[in-house]
């Protein structure tokens, strides 16, 4: 089995910083030793570029030209909007950006256009019950989800503790609702470990623990998973600080890779925080745990 066919390597790009342009992307990530597939949010890579629903298709294409002639691969295109707002600007504008992400698909080669499900937090306090939220999302699928189906693209949602779809029952029934290839899942399973110990212990931290849910939730939705993001977690005082680079905390990734490899799936690995100056070592010890 060629791994790297099964689960090519790559990162989020905005994790190496933010650009001018895209010569200059390319050169600072070829020059750091990072990986040629990426999660890309154009308006987070290169903020002086406009946002989706405003880019041209010209300027789509040209960005798409110099990734291609350095052997760049977009694997997913991310929308960072909360898709469960109700303020009618912030919602039209949310439509639009996923909207024209849909269409600019496969100029970018068709990567998948990846959303979480929304959250109400301190944040962006949307004051707004678990049913509402939950409701919000809903139609926000409906509504996204007929540009992915018009365009052969994918929605990719991510599910999230904390978040909107932070259950298996909740996944179950958005899947069951929306039953179409169009819809698929983005699979993080440090996002998916409880953001709090009700015990107020880290039960969490356990390395069979969390085996259990890795293999629980390939056994529900393997079938769906197209992308997989890895990144890594220390529990204080029965709280996750979920925002560390992979192999500095506490997640169990060498049982992550078995229950994986288990499935036989296929999908692209995505890291997530990468600390760039190590990301070269980072990758080459996730591939040699999957070898």
């Amino acid at each position: 089995m060629n791994y790297r066919k099964q689960y090519p390597i790559g990162f989020r790009a905005h994790d190496l910083g933010h650009f001018g342009d895209a010569q200059t992307f390319v050169r600072t990530l070829q020059e750091k030793n990072c990986p040629p597939l990426i999660q890309c949010a154009p308006s987070k890579l290169f903020p002086s570029f406009p946002a989706i629903e405003c880019l041209k298709k010209e300027e789509a294409v040209a960005l798409q030209e110099v990734f291609q002639r350095n052997g760049i691969h977009m694997s997913v295109l991310g929308c960072y909007m909360n898709p469960v707002v109700e303020e009618v600007a912030a919602k039209k504008q949310m439509l639009a950006r996923y909207k024209a992400s849909f269409q600019l698909a496969s100029i970018f080669g068709n990567p998948v256009v990846g959303t979480e499900t929304g959250s109400d937090n301190q944040v962006l306090p949307l004051g707004l019950t678990e049913e509402k939220r939950l409701d919000n999302f809903y139609r926000f699928v409906e509504a996204v989800l007929p540009y992915a189906q018009q365009n052969n693209a994918v929605l990719a949602i991510e599910p999230v503790k904390g978040h909107t779809l932070n259950s298996f029952e909740r996944i179950d029934a958005l899947l069951s609702r929306f039953d179409c290839e169009n819809l698929q899942l983005i699979y993080d399973p440090s996002n998916f470990i409880p953001q709090i110990n009700g015990t107020g212990s880290c039960d969490y931290l356990d390395a069979e623990v969390q085996r259990t849910l890795f293999a629980q939730f390939f056994a529900q939705y393997q079938h769906k998973i197209s992308t997989i993001h890895l990144k890594d977690f220390v529990m204080i005082n029965g709280v996750k600080k979920n925002t560390l680079p992979l192999f500095t905390g506490k997640f169990y990734i060498e049982g992550f890779i078995t229950e994986l490899k288990k499935t036989g799936i296929s999908a692209s690995l995505l890291l997530e925080n990468a600390d760039i100056a190590t990301i070269k070592k980072t990758q080459e010890r996730l591939a040699s745990l999957i070898g």
